[in-house]
């Protein structure tokens, strides 16, 4: 048996959180990749896969996902599962000040640091409120003002992330529909310090780097404080999004 569900991608479990509150049946597909179906109370599923940060975990694992993988108890008949679109989400810096943190942004194009472009594969539902634009995939926190706007006026993007360019290219080589739905965490008026690239590992803090970074700045709490405080705003705005995209979807 084929299953073909929507996968929604997020890079974190906070970022998973809100959103499973709104499907709260889940049944565990596979515990490493990570993949779930949630279901909601009127009865919609989605899949729901946790990539991890960076380029590195996302190509791990899509190759997976991506190659017709099999899942479910093998004792009562593993199910095969092609999703028939992959929702890349998550948080994202802003890098145009027009961006107020938990504003919502739909990728039409992604946009890696190197110059290389892809184009969404699924339009916008109207359902949605968001802006819509580039967005642009770096491999580190971008915490300067500065260094905000230079990518900005370089690349024509509105945010930044950690993943998106890189889903974009291998739903381009796998023919799999693809779209992009991120919301912002930080603006690009405020900076953030330069210690949190170090601190944060993965998506979760390190304590001893935390400590040391502490010692050197002690603006680095204060960051970390206002940074959790947006993204639980952030991961509710999100959730809500998500929900209406997938309720929207035919079935």
């Amino acid at each position: 048996m084929t299953r073909d569900e929507p996968c929604i991608l997020f890079s974190l479990a906070r970022e998973r959180r809100s959103f499973a509150r709104l499907f709260p049946a889940e049944t565990v597909l596979s515990r490493l990749p990570d993949l779930r179906r949630l279901t909601a109370p009127d009865g919609h599923t989605v899949c729901v896969l946790l990539t991890g940060v960076g380029d590195a975990c996302v190509r791990s694992a899509l190759a997976w996902l991506l190659n017709d993988p099999r899942i479910g108890d093998p004792r009562i008949g593993a199910e095969v599962y092609r999703p028939r679109l992959l929702i890349s989400a998550g948080f994202s810096g802003a890098l145009c000040h027009e961006l107020s943190v938990g504003d919502l942004v739909l990728g039409t194009e992604f946009i890696a640091e190197s110059g290389q472009r892809w184009p969404a594969t699924q339009p916008c539902p109207a359902a949605i409120p968001c802006r819509c634009g580039a967005l642009l995939t770096v491999n580190r926190f971008v915490t300067r003002t500065e260094e905000k706007r230079a990518l900005a006026q370089r690349h024509g993007a509105l945010a930044a992330d950690m993943e998106s360019a890189c889903i974009a290219e291998l739903c381009q080589q796998y023919g799999v529909p693809f779209c992009c739905l991120r919301v912002i965490s930080d603006d690009a008026r405020t900076p953030l310090s330069h210690h949190l690239d170090n601190i944060v590992v993965n998506g979760q803090v390190s304590t001893w780097a935390l400590l040391k970074a502490v010692a050197r700045s002690p603006r680095v709490m204060r960051d970390l404080w206002r940074l959790g405080k947006n993204t639980r705003l952030a991961a509710e705005r999100l959730a809500k999004a998500l929900a209406t995209l997938i309720h929207t979807m035919p079935t």
